[in-house]
């Protein structure tokens, strides 16, 4: 348990609330006068190891007398090692050995120590965010379609749209870098579902091969965003429903063109048509539109370069009867991104946005309909 004090507490109101590991990690305190941090056991009579200087073991104390600071912070070592692997500033400080391997009498202890002396605030920060943005309020309330043009241009929804992700995406590029994008175990099944079954295809041919002459590699599919443990106490104002977890959001793909990573997302039959496509995939991409996750993007997958990302709808073709108005809907889909008004807001964030449809082969696998996909390029 990451524990700060609250104002004008006592320092055994403090150190008696923590929790119950065997190695803390004591970070801006005052011992025996003077501000320093220490790795100690929470046996209230055991040997405490402070910072002593900026080099050697460290000063080895029984018994300190320990003052608090306005900038203090208690952790385990299990607490620090969840940070460290939540958040990729505090790892890239931190030695490579294990923190909860690392004795407090060895040189690396100091190490640790130091790493978090100065992110205190960094750390307090990250720990607690309101991810309710208003983008994530659109994405919850998406139907079949939305109506992104009227005859005069965008519709109203359509530049409310913008004004969403104008203001949330100031607010995503104020996390933290993060840690990984998926977790350990990964499914390797074959999907039941449709649109994990496009996903599949795409993966087993590496890409997608489209009219323009663009070829969209597989990277890695169902990356999570914004995915971090529940050390880090974010939250979203849905009356408590854990389906509207940010944390659990997923995009279905993310792709590469020509290095560039393209943030995709896959609509089969029966599921919901291109405009609400769009605006998924615009929430996604706009929790990544920023240097932190950009870099995490490089970090994880080597493939990808520093420039910015494309978006990707890719639905499956659909009968006119069954689902009607899937066509009108991506050609309106489409005159909304290539507006001047869209491709002017939208330029400093996204290269583009590829429109591809597909539809079935007897054999299980999927071809591109050349008539009905389209490249939207933001600088032209």
């Amino acid at each position: 348990m990451i524990v700060f004090p609250h104002a004008d507490e006592s320092t055994e109101s403090f150190l008696s609330r923590r929790g119950d590991g065997r190695s803390m990690l004591l970070i801006n305190v005052i011992i025996d006068g003077t501000k320093t941090s220490a790795w100690e056991n929470t046996t209230r009579n055991g040997a405490w190891r402070a910072r002593h200087g900026k080099s050697g073991k460290g000063k080895l104390i029984d018994h300190p007398n320990v003052q608090l600071c306005a900038d203090t912070m208690s952790l385990s070592s299990t607490d620090a090692t969840k940070l460290a692997k939540e958040l990729q500033g505090i790892a890239r400080m931190l030695p490579d050995k294990p923190i909860g391997n690392i004795k407090r009498t060895e040189p690396e202890a100091l190490d640790v120590l130091e790493a978090f002396e100065g992110g205190v605030e960094a750390i307090r920060k990250s720990l607690n965010r309101d991810l309710t943005t208003s983008l994530f309020l659109k994405r919850r309330e998406l139907g079949k379609y939305v109506s992104l043009m009227a005859e005069s241009g965008p519709s109203p929804y359509g530049r409310q749209l913008l004004r969403d992700f104008i203001d949330s995406q100031t607010h995503y590029a104020d996390l933290p870098e993060l840690g990984r994008f998926v977790g350990d175990i990964r499914g390797s099944g074959i999907p039941s579902d449709k649109g994990g079954k496009i996903r599949a295809w795409i993966k087993a041919q590496s890409g997608l091969y489209l009219p323009s002459g663009d070829c969209l590699g597989f990277v890695e599919y169902e990356l999570k965003p914004l995915r971090v443990s529940q050390i880090a106490s974010w939250t979203c104002q849905l009356d408590g429903n854990d389906d509207a977890d940010p944390r659990r959001d997923s995009m279905d793909i993310l792709l590469s063109c020509d290095g560039s990573p393209v943030h995709t997302e896959v609509k089969a039959q029966n599921d919901s048509f291109c405009s609400s496509a769009f605006v998924q995939v615009l929430y996604y991409g706009c929790a990544l539109a920023n240097e932190q996750q950009r870099r995490r993007l490089r970090s994880q997958f080597p493939q990808l370069n520093d420039s910015l990302a494309w978006l990707a709808l890719i639905a499956e073709k659909r009968d006119e009867i069954a689902e009607p108005g899937f066509d009108s809907d991506r050609k309106a889909t489409l005159c909304f991104l290539k507006h001047s008004e869209i491709k002017n807001a939208l330029r400093p964030f996204f290269r583009g946005v590829f429109v591809v449809i597909v539809e079935p082969n007897f054999d299980g696998s999927y071809s591109v309909v050349a008539s009905k996909t389209d490249k939207v390029s933001f600088d032209e």
